[in-house]
């Protein structure tokens, strides 16, 4: 009896024996196809030395480590080639295997994949704009002529327009270019004259030029206009004071007159000038001021100016509190409201852009201080600035050209660098990206790392301290299937979509 329990005890003892081995030899077995992994793929201290790479579930000896992912598995039926399943898609997110090897990203985990690529760079611009027309009265009286007309088209915008005497083709950078077509030019002399035409664009190309004809026969009148009387009142309580009195002479007729807050004498070519006597003249601020009275003739003689002063006491636009930006989808208009708190101070009108653009944020893209509007044209993808000073627009600017589904989601800084950049988001797919900005110049893009489910809309942009990179913007979201979200903003002014 003694000895068949000895026996039975040894055969127990060697069944267990062999069932540890075996356990063993299978648990450490598996290490070894990491080991070809990571020679392989020089993956050794990355994020992928790890048996994550083909197994579920992780340590050894847990029960998921028999629970192979879709990497493990077709490594599997390959029969344990790697290099046999580098161009496969094994866990389905878009993404090759050798791609998300490249990337250091689990080749078997939908939930690990590569940022994707920020929107491409924008394209330059070499076509010159094109001078549609450009005439001018065969003779005139006088040594400032007036234009007839001047048109200018472009492929993204005329943002320049210029008159010389020669047909040489002026440098972008040259003087004398308006951000409107002149009306008028004033000769040096009189005689047969040829006046040429030019545009240019943003990108700095300079149209082919058009010329027109013209006898000037300009008198020797050298007599300057004189005001002979210019009264305003000495107090007012609206910015829009009106004139009193505004009367003027001349040896042969006055032809203009001006209102101007310099003591500067203006060009008889100045914008401004009218035919009649001005009723009323608008100041931008109250405060103490004085008003300078000019006339002129048709040979371009400006009289000297006769002052008046007034103490303006109305209310100007708090600049504590913003101002809302509006838009008529109907119409195209385009207008401010100013604030003061929640209540409306006053509202002046900008100008008026029929659809496809569209306004997409507002920042100061020139540094002058001042907000500027940028602008997108939702059929070709056309992105501008208006550079403004208050309600008045002073200039344009190109600045890239992103078809759908790319949209722009606001304007923040997003780098720190006192400049506003541009957030994007592409509609379908839910990435999100960043245009680093230097004005209308983009220095760079970089994609924002986090869910790129097209249902979480992006609602504003808020300062917050988050940083990305070493900018003071972070972006906030909604998810589109649980109803509608807010944005919050701040740091100054940021677009929030609708």
């Amino acid at each position: 009896m003694r000895t068949g329990r000895t026996r039975n005890r040894s055969v127990a003892g060697l069944i267990g024996m062999i069932l540890v081995l075996a356990v063993c030899g299978v648990s450490y077995s598996l290490p070894g196809y990491l080991t070809q992994f990571t020679a392989q793929y020089g993956t050794a201290g990355t994020a992928l030395s790890t048996c994550l790479v083909c197994h579920a579930g992780y340590p050894a000896r847990s029960p998921s480590i028999s629970t192979l992912n879709p990497y493990a598995n077709d490594f599997l039926n390959a029969g344990y080639d790697f290099v046999a399943i580098e161009g496969l898609d094994s866990d389905g997110d878009g993404y090759t295997n050798i791609a998300e090897i490249a990337a250091r990203t689990f080749p078997g985990d939908p939930a690990s994949f590569p940022a994707p690529a920020p929107p491409p760079p924008p394209a330059a611009d070499t076509t010159p704009p094109t001078v549609t027309a450009f005439t001018i009265p065969a003779t005139a009286a006088a040594l400032t002529i007036s234009i007839t007309t001047f048109t200018a088209t472009d492929n993204v915008g005329v943002t320049g327009y210029l008159l010389t005497e020669t047909a040489t083709a002026p440098l972008a950078t040259a003087a004398g270019w308006s951000a409107t077509a002149p009306a008028s030019y004033t000769f040096a002399s009189a005689g047969a004259k040829t006046l040429y035409a030019w545009a240019k664009d943003a990108a700095g190309n300079v149209s082919a030029g058009v010329s027109a004809t013209a006898t000037v026969t300009a008198s020797s009148d050298t007599t300057r206009p004189v005001v002979t009387a210019f009264v305003v009142p000495t107090t007012s309580t609206s910015l829009t004071v009106a004139i009193t009195t505004f009367t003027a002479s001349d040896n042969v007729a006055v032809t203009g007159y001006l209102v101007t807050e310099t003591a500067t004498a203006p060009a008889a070519t100045a914008a401004g000038w009218s035919a009649t006597a001005p009723a009323s003249y608008t100041f931008a601020s109250a405060g103490a001021k004085t008003l300078y009275a000019w006339a002129k003739d048709a040979a371009g003689n400006v009289s000297a100016s006769v002052s008046a002063s007034v103490n303006v006491t109305a209310t100007t636009p708090n600049s504590t509190y913003p101002g809302i930006l509006s838009r008529n989808s109907a119409t195209g208009e385009t207008a401010v409201w100013y604030m003061n708190g929640t209540s409306i101070t006053g509202s002046a009108y900008i100008n008026t852009i029929p659809s496809p653009w569209q306004i997409e944020g507002v920042g100061d893209f020139n540094g002058d201080g001042k907000p500027d509007i940028l602008w997108r044209q939702t059929q070709s993808g056309d992105v501008a600035v208006w550079y403004m000073n208050g309600t008045s627009i002073t200039g344009s600017a190109y600045i890239n050209t992103i078809p759908s589904p790319w949209q722009i989601e606001g304007v923040g800084d997003f780098n720190g660098d006192g400049k506003p950049d541009i957030l994007w988001r592409q509609t379908q797919s839910g990435d999100v990206a960043v245009w680093y900005m230097n004005g209308v110049t983009v220095t760079s893009g970089v994609s924002l790392s986090g869910n790129s489910d097209p249902n979480w809309q992006i609602r504003g942009i808020m300062v917050t301290g988050t940083t990305i990179g070493s900018g003071t913007g972070s972006v906030a979201g909604s998810g589109s299937g649980t109803g509608s979200g807010s944005g919050t903003t701040g740091g100054g002014s940021r677009h929030v979509r609708d």
